[in-house]
């Protein structure tokens, strides 16, 4: 009696194990997609938010600086998340070059602004982008950090 559990418990665990194998490997596919995705659909908000004008109307007064870090903040999460699916690189360089990236994008960004004549190109904008990339770099690194325990 005890043999037969036995047996069908290791044939239970063989078949949880295939199916979680399974299921990790579809989810892993699908990241390939949606991430990218992703990533197009929050770089087309932020070049339409870039060349509007009307775009300081829709947050609280004074809170300008915040909105940019916070923008950016998920922009570097979205990049990383998105190259992390598609590139087997060492942590480090996909961080360095995932602050490049977004630091690229956040110049770009205040050039498109000074382009569409509404608004103009800000240092201090682009400030409160580079500290939204950061913060969210050392989410990942601190995330990185606590997982591997």
């Amino acid at each position: 009696m005890i043999d037969r559990l036995h047996h069908h418990a290791r044939r239970l665990h063989a078949h949880v194990s295939h199916h979680a194998k399974r299921f990790h490997a579809h989810v892993h596919h699908h990241r390939r997609r949606i991430f990218p995705l992703l990533l197009l659909l929050y770089l087309s908000l932020l070049v339409y938010g870039a060349l509007s004008s009307d775009v300081g109307s829709l947050i609280p007064p004074g809170s300008d600086k915040f909105f940019h870090g916070l923008e950016f903040f998920f922009l570097a999460i979205l990049i990383f998340w998105t190259l992390q699916a598609f590139f087997g690189i060492h942590k480090f360089f996909l961080l360095f070059f995932v602050l490049i990236l977004s630091s690229a994008i956040g110049v770009a960004s205040e050039y498109l602004q000074l382009s569409s004549g509404a608004r103009s190109f800000s240092w201090f904008d682009f400030l409160a982008d580079a500290v939204g990339i950061v913060a969210a770099l050392l989410v990942l690194v601190l995330f990185e950090l606590f997982r591997k325990d």
